[in-house]
């Protein structure tokens, strides 16, 4: 068990207790006193313990330290663990059924993946999805690496074989994956003859920026984009601003008439939410583009 589950539990056995000795401070002072303080706290032992403080004061202050602070480690749990990520998408998820915006199929699937925030991952897991994330890059964007680009990622690969729970056969494909990236693939006439056209300015990812090479080369840049065109860009990774909240990366799993639907690594899983388009206050998706 985790320590500060340990320390939670600790400081809510101790809020009971001081609970139950204020309510006996207080039943000596009436009966009515008594229930209602153990009844209908805290607001009930805060009326009280300021009434009689002369009396109460130690255990009002006793309750109201351990209640406190019980509070908040468990806000900090709930927080940390993406428990709080999970109640908020699943709100958002209610909601997106009750204005049919999600069908109940879709409530359906959204249920197990989110509950796997709660399932504890081993190292070996945890490098599990670290390799296959690795090999899913490499997979989708090896024909636009350049030579920096080829460089950093050699180096993330040194840096996860040398990771304290990798296996010997992870090892195996980290070296594999090293070597396919170290190679540089030479480019095919068709491609060469694609690459010389101009691209067409409907298509966001095959938008340049600067002056065109003699030879062109392609880097990868989250580019802004509309609403309206991320809908032709499902699975796609994009950069997502709020208007009430911070700029984060996610996932573009679906769409609907009034939204987005994205997806999102957590510790121990992933998990699907909704975004309405009026919610939305700036959106960039990573293409390749050309330098």
């Amino acid at each position: 068990m985790q320590p500060l589950l340990i320390i939670l539990i600790a400081l809510g056995v101790i809020s009971l207790v001081t609970l139950f000795w204020l309510g006996v401070n207080a039943s000596r002072k009436h009966a009515a006193w008594g229930m209602l303080v153990l009844l209908f706290s805290p607001l009930s032992a805060l009326v009280y313990g300021i009434r009689h403080w002369r009396d109460a004061r130690v255990p009002f202050i006793a309750y109201s330290l351990s209640l406190v602070s019980a509070v908040t480690l468990a806000t900090y749990l709930l927080h940390t663990s993406g428990t709080w990520q999970v109640m908020l998408a699943s709100l958002h998820m209610h909601q997106a059924v009750l204005s049919k915006d999600m069908s109940g199929r879709d409530a359906l699937v959204f249920t197990p993946v989110s509950l796997t925030t709660f399932n504890r991952v081993s190292p070996y897991q945890r490098e599990q999805r670290r390799l296959e994330l690795m090999q899913d890059f490499v997979e989708q964007y090896e024909t636009a690496f350049t030579a920096e680009d080829r460089e950093e990622i050699n180096r993330t690969i040194s840096r996860l074989m040398h990771g304290s729970a990798v296996t010997e056969e992870q090892k195996r494909q980290l070296l594999a994956l090293q070597e396919r990236v170290a190679r540089v693939p030479e480019p095919e006439a068709a491609d060469t003859e694609q690459a010389a056209e101009t691209p067409s300015g409907s298509d966001i990812l095959l938008r340049e920026s600067g002056r065109r090479p003699a030879e062109p080369h392609y880097r990868l840049e989250f580019l802004p984009i509309t609403t309206r065109e991320a809908r032709d860009y499902v699975g796609k990774m994009f950069m997502v601003t709020r208007k009430d909240g911070d700029e984060k990366k996610y996932k573009l799993i679906g769409t609907s008439p009034g939204g987005l639907r994205f997806e999102r690594r957590i510790p121990g899983g992933t998990y699907s939410f909704e975004y309405k388009h009026q919610d939305i206050e700036q959106l960039r998706i990573l293409a390749q583009v050309a330098y």
